[in-house]
């Protein structure tokens, strides 16, 4: 009678896996894009392109009042339509910064990850040295 009780119980565990049904997953796509660049946002025909960099990063191996942060502005373009979108990224984020944005009546989440390289004392870093490491995703 055990048995008979425990078979039956896997029969239903099973039935009740094979109803359920895979939810896909948000698509988002992780890309590292260079200063003046544009890369194609996945599965749709919106471009991203990184238009400025404005870094206010205290060095590394330099000594300053603040830390600084590094602002990116991104130029997000879809069938002529362009919309601006500015991200401040700290110096030493605790995450990542998140923010939204609108072009052709769609909305994406920007995830600005990371900016390098990091300045460092006595190194100059030309604007075309810049990569930024961004993730967007169709909200």
């Amino acid at each position: 009678m055990k048995n008979a009780f425990l078979s039956l119980a896997f029969l239903g565990l099973m039935a009740s896996c094979s109803q359920q049904t895979a939810v896909a997953p948000t698509q988002s796509t992780e890309q590292k894009v260079a200063y003046q660049k544009s890369v194609r946002l996945a599965g749709s025909s919106v471009d991203l392109k990184v238009a400025q960099i404005a870094d206010s990063r205290c060095p590394i191996n330099a000594r300053c009042i603040t830390a600084g942060a590094v602002k990116v502005q991104f130029e997000a373009s879809a069938a002529g339509a362009t919309q601006q979108v500015d991200v401040t990224l700290p110096a030493y984020p605790e995450k990542p910064v998140e923010t939204l944005f609108t072009v052709n009546n769609q909305t994406y989440r920007l995830t600005l990850k990371d900016v390098l390289p990091y300045p460092e004392a006595g190194k100059e870093v030309k604007l075309e040295d810049y990569t930024v490491q961004v993730s967007v995703e169709k909200q």
